[in-house]
């Protein structure tokens, strides 16, 4: 199966380098590590991450109205595909699609269509290699979009990575405002993989003033809680668009 290529759901239905340090320590390793060994922690670790999806919209959580409609996605997930696993926090992702007005089959279809692009399949199956390359690219775009801020950055000893991973790993989706999320989501499925990037350097330099001139801890509190932040969102798009 090639990561490029549509996965087809027949239906009676219709319609090792020091740059490998960077990643050692993470969470989401260990858990995506725990989650592709261990079928019952995968269980606990969907049923955590869907109550930790939008909590703000109440819609997810168990009792709410599209609890068992996301919780039956990522469940049939892990059993229609076990060799890819589920994705550490990608309860927000079917979210989006389980509120995009499409019937659950096709949200399924949709989700199990993206977690098998090459973009996606480097993260679940934690090609450490591939993800450093991204990374690498990324700091490289960086330095050449936003040089001051890059070394702004340096000087500070403000390690940018994890916060970027997070960002590109789940589409901006757990680091962005729902409303956010969705047009950051559409624009990605109309431009593809390279969007990803370009919205994360437009991000910053949406905040690029208020970055210079904070320290690396005020840095991290700023980049780390988006979802506080009042974005003005044409603004932040046609920064993104340039």
């Amino acid at each position: 199966k090639n990561g490029n290529e549509t996965i087809v759901i027949e239906t009676n239905e219709t319609s090792e380098n020091s740059e490998n340090k960077v990643f050692s320590g993470m969470d989401w390793i260990a858990k995506q590590q725990l989650a592709s060994t261990n079928a019952k922690q995968a269980l606990k670790l969907i049923e955590l991450d869907i109550s930790n999806t939008f909590p703000d919209l109440k819609l997810f959580q168990i009792g709410c109205p599209l609890y068992e409609n996301i919780r039956d996605l990522l469940i049939t997930f892990l059993q229609f595909q076990p060799d890819i696993n589920y994705g550490i926090d990608s309860a927000a992702i079917a979210g989006i699609l389980v509120l995009d007005n499409m019937d659950l089959f096709s949200a399924f279809k949709c989700f199990v269509n993206l977690m098998n692009r090459e973009y996606f399949l480097a993260f679940l199956r934690l090609e450490i290699n591939e993800v450093n390359q991204r990374m690498v690219y990324f700091n490289r775009v960086l330095k050449n979009s936003l040089s001051a801020l890059a070394e702004h950055f340096e000087k500070i000893h403000f390690n940018l990575n994890e916060i970027v991973l997070e960002w590109i790993r789940l589409i901006f989706s757990k680091s962005l405002s729902f409303e956010l999320c969705c047009r950051v989501f559409d624009q990605y499925l109309f431009e593809g993989d390279p969007f990803i990037f370009k919205f994360a350097i437009g991000l910053l330099k949406y905040f690029e003033p208020q970055l210079l001139s904070k320290n690396a801890e005020d840095c991290l509190n700023l980049l780390s809680n988006l979802k506080r932040v009042e974005i003005v969102e044409e603004t932040l798009f046609e920064i993104a668009s340039s």
